[in-house]
């Protein structure tokens, strides 16, 4: 994943870069300069390995399956899973 952020103007006073720094975590040397409309501005460039979908699809599914509203519900068996229908299964690919 890549995020881009927006920093102030390369001419902005010393305490501005520096709180700007201190959001991002970076230092000034790794900040990148633009130019733009009014000047040149820093930009902070971070990237965050990303998770392969079946990570996050196996962390989030159970909780939306639990937790989804229906109107009317019905549970399977002696569980107390309640579905539109008796779920017996599922699949994600």
């Amino acid at each position: 994943m890549r995020e881009e952020r927006k920093g102030p103007a390369t001419t902005a006073p010393a305490q501005a870069v520096e709180g700007f720094l201190r959001s991002t975590g970076l230092t000034l040397d790794q900040l990148e300069r633009r130019a733009d409309k009014k000047g040149e501005t820093f930009y902070a460039v971070v990237e965050k390995p990303g998770r392969k979908a079946p990570e996050i699809v196996a962390e989030v599914l159970e909780g939306v399956i639990r937790t989804f509203p229906w109107p009317k519900s019905m549970r399977w068996g002696n569980g107390s899973l309640r579905w539109v229908r008796p779920l017996q299964g599922s699949c994600a690919s």
